[in-house]
């Protein structure tokens, strides 16, 4: 039996594809993955090297953009979908699951002129373009929250966000000696997605500069775009990461796992994934929704997890550095209110997603 993967352009969308073709193989090691995404995008870096037969078909993005650019990602999409129909008929895959980004618009497009079964994942509460349309052509909507909106009802099946296997696997000790920590001390993580949050990144230095302790160690992830930043403001202040033993500057991590394997609080962005695996690892958690995403979607992911008592939610505006500060120096001093936090977090996480989400596509599967 072979299953086609499709989604793309950011981690957010590709990672629950991967952690759905993990828990494909481990029900069925003899399932063949395909992976349909762009040459240029992402997902060509990511999928590499996982043993995966990786193909790819033409796709731009559409909304958001400028008219000239809009017209030329309509027709790059409208070849995209004549590229995939071409190819699904080659490989005749058994079902089709689409986990977001515009990629996966002209390939489960393709699988419904195909008659194959497919499906789509959203990560988020509110839906993005892309899912809301193939929301009409699915035979299944794997839903990351309750009360999610923008497909019919009779389609939907709520089973979280799908986490990678590495996630749920790593250990505190292993993780924190990899990266040249304490097991024993607590540890705050901040980052703000691969490219960084500059607010964030921020709001870090500063909470770096002013110390929490002695016995605390702080992962800092800056993204790519930041981290020259993050590093000049530490240094300004007197501060050497590389030298300090309890904070770790690390532009993008790539083995995400092992930080938050040994992490207490978080302090990152509300994106569907981000919430989702910090969930399933049992962790208290300050989120930032970012106000530059469509439709709001991080406020809502915020909201639904915090809903949950595992997760206090600071949005950007006026004091936003002051108000972080202040809510990692209130949960830090408090040890009950941190670990009830982090206990509704387990209760909140959904390990079984990829699990859930990979039989409910060989139910439908032809």
């Amino acid at each position: 039996m072979r299953i086609a993967l499709t989604g793309g352009g950011t981690g957010g969308h590709i990672y629950p594809a991967l952690a759905v073709a993990g828990a494909l193989r481990a029900i069925d090691p003899g399932i063949i993955i395909t992976y349909v995404g762009t040459s240029g995008g992402l997902e060509a870096d990511l999928v590499g090297g996982r043993g995966i037969d990786f193909r790819a078909v033409s796709s731009r993005g559409i909304m958001g953009k400028s008219p000239g650019a809009a017209v030329a990602g309509a027709a790059s999409a409208a070849r995209g979908v004549f590229e995939a129909v071409s190819l699904l008929r080659r490989i005749r895959p058994a079902a089709v699951l689409g986990t977001g980004g515009y990629v996966s618009g002209p390939v489960v497009l393709a699988a419904a002129i195909l008659g194959i079964p497919r499906a789509i994942q959203e990560q988020n509460a509110i839906p993005g373009f892309t899912n809301r349309v193939l929301g009409v052509v699915a035979n299944r909507v794997f839903a990351a929250f309750d009360g999610t909106s923008g497909f019919p009802a009779s389609k939907v099946v709520v089973t979280g966000n799908p986490v990678r296997e590495e996630i749920l696997r790593a250990q505190r000790g292993d993780s924190a000696r990899s990266l040249g920590l304490d097991p024993g001390a607590r540890t705050l993580l901040i980052f703000g997605g691969s490219r960084g949050a500059k607010s964030i990144v921020s709001a870090g230095v500063r909470l770096i500069s002013r110390g929490l302790g002695e016995g605390t160690q702080i992962i800092f992830v800056t993204g790519t775009e930041y981290r020259d930043f993050a590093a000049r403001s530490l240094k300004s202040a007197g501060i050497y990461p590389g030298r300090a033993g309890n904070t770790i500057l690390i532009p993008y991590m790539h083995d995400i796992e092992a930080a938050l394997a040994c992490s207490d609080l978080v302090l990152c962005r509300a994106g569907g994934m981000a919430v989702a695996e910090v969930a399933a690892r049992g962790l208290a958690a300050i989120l930032v929704p970012s106000p530059n995403v469509a439709n709001n979607h991080q406020e809502y992911n915020a909201r639904a997890f915090a809903r949950s008592g595992a997760a206090v939610v600071v949005r950007e505006g006026p004091d936003f550095e002051d108000r972080i500060l202040d809510e990692v120096t209130s949960l830090w001093n408090d040890k009950r209110r941190l670990d009830s936090m982090k206990a509704a977090a387990r209760a909140a996480g959904r390990p079984r997603a990829a699990v859930e989400i990979a039989k409910g596509l060989l139910a439908i599967s032809r």
